[in-house]
């Protein structure tokens, strides 16, 4: 959850027993552990900022909140006034980008259909490099014959095509030299691990801190699971034809596979930041305070990524670990009490 109040940075929204949402908040005190909160008493447990709690009032409202309707909320709270200016120049940013995402999106499974449906004396301009009103009589006709094949009327597959664009922008078409919001989010994931492996191996401080490790764990098992879904749904994508008849005959399906990728990098923008933004000498204290902001993994992980599921049960299992009496989890150091 995008909060700005101290104690609930970093807090995390989840399905609790009988549908109740729940929220996860780290120990107050700056101990170890953490708390679970009732979603509905949010207002009652702090003193929420004016942002926080117009965020809180917008996901109350959505039946199920998930990762991209939280985001939505949040920025409807940027765009009411209720975030600072750099809040505001950050939501500009990500929606620029996401803009961009859909038109690249939009172009290249477009031109996609095109190259699938045109016999080879229609294909030799490639679309990409036709006039604009060329390219138009040629999309419209590709996209008739993928009606045809699929029983659609013609006038209908624009708008199927505009509902694929807007379900997959996120996602991307593979094959574009800009990676799309999700691809840039698992780089982003992938960066945070190598630079916490290079800088465990280099650093004395680092030595004995079991904190890295779990941190580069969890965001292996992460980008392990994001890519194994990204895989399928570009193959997906590489036949538009394919794509289109399943979006027509299973769109819950082919909803929830593509939101996927989402909900497993949910939670991972801040300690990116952190890590980003950290200054060599206060690496290792970064370090442990990523390290109790990690996300776990969704328990659903399992059953949408088996290659992944695999890779997970085989590796050690990072995110517990047995200590001593009186042992500090994080440096291994023993806490004398004299």
């Amino acid at each position: 959850m995008p909060f700005t109040t101290p104690m609930l940075v970093g807090a995390r929204l989840r399905l609790g027993e009988r549908n109740a949402m729940e929220l996860v908040v780290k120990n107050p005190s700056g101990g170890a552990g953490f708390y679970v909160l009732p979603w509905a008493g949010l207002p009652d447990i702090c003193s929420p900022t004016p942002h926080d709690r117009r965020l809180w009032e917008l996901v109350s409202a959505e039946p199920m909140p998930s990762p991209a309707s939280i985001g939505r909320a949040a920025g409807q709270v940027v765009q009411e006034g209720l975030a600072d200016l750099a809040a505001q120049a950050s939501w500009s940013a990500v929606e620029t980008g996401r803009y961009g995402d859909r038109v690249r999106a939009n172009f290249m499974l477009l031109m996609l259909t095109i190259r699938q449906n045109e016999t080879p004396a229609e294909a030799v301009m490639p679309p990409e490099q036709d006039h604009p009103e060329q390219l138009e009589r040629r999309a419209k006709r590709a996209l008739a014959r993928v009606g045809g094949v699929l029983g659609v009327p013609a006038d209908a597959m624009a708008g199927h095509l505009e509902e694929l664009v807007a379900l997959l922008q996120d996602i991307g078409i593979s094959g574009h030299h800009e990676p799309a919001l999700i691809r840039r989010k698992m780089m982003a994931v992938a960066a945070l691990s190598q630079g916490l492996s290079e800088w465990s191996q280099t650093s004395p401080e680092a030595c004995g801190s079991p904190a890295s490790g779990i941190i580069t764990g969890s965001a292996e098992r992460t980008l392990a699971g994001c890519s194994h879904i990204i895989t399928e749904l570009d193959e997906l994508m590489a036949d538009p034809t394919a794509l289109l008849r399943r979006w027509l005959h299973e769109p819950a399906a082919l909803r929830q596979l593509a939101s996927r990728p989402e909900w497993l990098l949910d939670g991972w923008e801040l300690p990116c930041a952190m890590w980003r933004d950290a200054p060599e000498a206060e690496r290792l204290a970064t370090c442990l305070q990523i390290a109790a902001l990690t996300p776990a993994l969704p328990r659903e992980a399992e059953r949408w990524t088996s290659p992944a599921a695999d890779a997970a049960r085989q590796a050690p299992l990072l995110l517990r670990r047995r200590v001593r009496a009186l042992e500090d989890w994080r440096t291994g150091e023993i806490i004398r009490r004299d």
